[in-house]
């Protein structure tokens, strides 16, 4: 009874605070290099949503960023992740999920946009650690002494895969056109790999050329330029390890 009577005197964000650190404190232990889970359970979603509807979230720090210009920028496409209409998603900022707000992820300038009260707000990505745009989940990495966002494809016992998506802006004769390029990456929870073919295998295992013989035979294709048929062999790989 002495702790409910503490938790209904104590100030509503200050409680919303201390008891948000207690749910996700095992949910953002980190490695050196990479940060392995970002899932989180179905109670502690509905606890977050609650506790938001509690306390309101028109002064919640993720939405005190900056006016984000919507236009189109090129004529050949835009410049978000997939597509340029709001998807719904989750973001962790500051070590505080919001679930199930409406986002666009500008990859030109590395920024995600919250859509908030009809404006469309860019947050602090340095405050960002991960997020969820519809059903992809992009994670903060450090890669070559900076931190960028990578595209989580798949997480393994052994071994994850991740994708780097940029998109450029050219200018010819035309006006502007926007090209795209992903490059592909290993981690074992340690170090960073870019996956150039498949000899990048052997920084996870000195048997990589075996167990890609191996996996070929289950019909699983190493191929960098078709992301499902990778996938599907990173998979098998890490079953193999």
């Amino acid at each position: 009874m002495l702790n409910i009577y503490i938790s209904l005197t104590m100030p509503l964000k200050i409680f919303k605070l201390f008891v948000l650190v207690l749910l996700f404190s095992s949910a953002n232990k980190a490695s050196a290099q990479i940060i392995k889970d970002i899932q989180v359970s179905s109670e502690q979603k509905a606890f977050t949503k609650w506790f938001d509807n509690q306390a309101g979230t028109e002064t919640a720090p993720i939405y005190n960023g900056v006016t984000y210009p919507l236009r189109m920028i090129a004529r050949n496409g835009h410049q978000f992740f997939n597509d340029n209409k709001w998807l719904e998603g989750n973001v962790c900022f500051e070590g505080q999920w919001y679930f199930d707000i409406l986002l666009l992820y500008d990859i030109i300038d590395n920024q995600i946009v919250v859509k908030f009260q009809n404006n469309a707000i860019s947050p602090d990505m340095s405050r960002i650690d991960y997020f969820t745009l519809g059903e992809n989940s992009f994670l903060k990495v450090k890669n070559n002494n900076s931190e960028e966002f990578f595209q989580l494809l798949f997480k393994g016992n052994n071994v994850d895969l991740m994708a780097k998506h940029k998109k450029t802006l050219k200018l010819n004769s035309g006006g502007y056109e926007i090209e795209k390029s992903t490059s592909y990456f290993l981690s074992d929870g340690n170090e960073l790999f870019t996956l150039r073919s498949k000899n990048t295998l052997k920084n996870i295992s000195p048997d990589a050329k075996a167990i890609a013989r191996r996996i070929k035979s289950k019909e699983a294709k190493f191929n960098l330029r078709k992301q499902n048929l990778l996938v599907a062999f990173i998979k098998g790989f890490d079953a193999e390890l």
